[in-house]
């Protein structure tokens, strides 16, 4: 296969500014100009002017972040055929049925006359062991024959076990968390590209002086268009069935570009987040979740665990989220 893509033709045609000033609602602007033009040394002076306010950061996180994905992707998560044995019903033994037993005892060696009466006479000791240094007994019964009671039902609360399924996948993922000021320029590109010989074309209107990011989706957009570039496919299937006795949780998760930054601000001028974010997403994207035949029984309390089978399924082009937290003031009052 012969690609002839030049640099300039990497991606988006989602693009925008992004700033967020969480410390200054008032503030507001009709227009971003975003120019990545930067020099870091040992030590960096950062004195932030967005009126009315003025913020003195204590810190910062600078990224500059570039994510191609060019494929397709699949996961599959997949359980069946799970049961939980539970305690026995009532009814009467059958052949071969049989109980184990343990106790302690005072004087009496012969463990028979100790084994107490049942609905249907004696029960039958198959072996005995008496350790006479600390008079315990342990042994077999037989319950051939004997009406056994049902057993009482479990707390579904405390002991109904649950299966969990989770199938994700992903192209591009950028995350970041930080206590100081964060400013991102992030560019996150997913497709493929089939066929023998591709001849992409540039476009036009793609600007790479004014924002690099901005012109690759541009271009990306076009040839997407003019059939040079195919469809990624993401895709995520969990598939649950065949369950007794347990809760099911099963989830599918299908994301072409994720983008999530979360600053809690250390101090007031902390509280900014300023970004340049692009995402380009020319895919498929499929989440399935099946869950099927799961069946409980013998277990109370069902109503308080919440919802007996959870299953969803997300499909996600791109996504950005974004939360600037405040400073935690402590006020102490003597």
């Amino acid at each position: 296969m012969t690609i002839n893509f030049k640099k300039s033709l990497l991606a988006s045609v989602a693009a925008g500014a992004i700033s967020v000033l969480a410390a200054s609602p008032a503030a507001a602007f009709d227009e971003m100009n975003w120019s990545w033009d930067l020099s870091v040394k040992e030590k960096v002076i950062k004195n932030i002017n967005i009126l009315p306010e003025a913020f003195l950061p204590t810190g910062m996180v600078l990224v500059q972040d570039l994510q191609v994905f060019i494929g397709s992707l699949e996961s599959t998560s997949t359980v069946k055929d799970i049961t939980n044995v539970q305690p026995t019903e009532g009814g009467v033994g059958g052949v071969g049925s049989t109980a184990t037993f343990a106790f302690e005892i005072d004087d009496d060696p012969d463990p028979s006359s100790l084994v107490p009466d049942s609905n249907t006479g004696e029960l039958t000791v198959l072996s005995a062991f008496v350790d006479e240094g600390s008079d315990f007994v342990e042994g077999v019964i037989s319950l051939e024959g004997v009406q056994l009671d049902a057993s009482a039902s479990l707390n579904a609360v405390k002991d109904l076990p649950k299966v969990i399924s989770a199938a994700t996948s992903v192209a591009n993922n950028t995350s970041i968390e930080s206590a100081v000021m964060v400013e991102l320029d992030e560019g996150q590109f997913v497709f493929d590209v089939t066929g023998d010989e591709i001849f992409p074309v540039q476009n036009p209107n793609a600007d790479f002086s004014a924002n690099a990011d901005v012109a690759y989706a541009q271009n990306l957009g076009l040839n997407a268009i003019l059939g040079n570039l195919s469809a990624s496919q993401i895709t995520a299937t969990s598939t649950v069935k065949d369950i007794v006795n347990a809760s099911v949780d099963s989830t599918a998760t299908a994301v072409g570009n994720n983008l999530s930054i979360e600053v809690n601000a250390a101090s007031a001028g902390d509280q900014i987040v300023m970004a340049d974010a692009v995402q380009f997403a020319f895919a498929d994207l499929t989440a399935t979740s099946k869950v099927s035949n799961v069946t409980v029984s013998n277990y109370t309390n069902l109503g308080k665990i919440g919802a007996l089978v959870n299953s969803a399924a997300t499909a996600v082009g791109n996504n950005k989220s974004i939360t600037v937290n405040a400073p935690v003031t402590t006020v102490v009052i003597p």
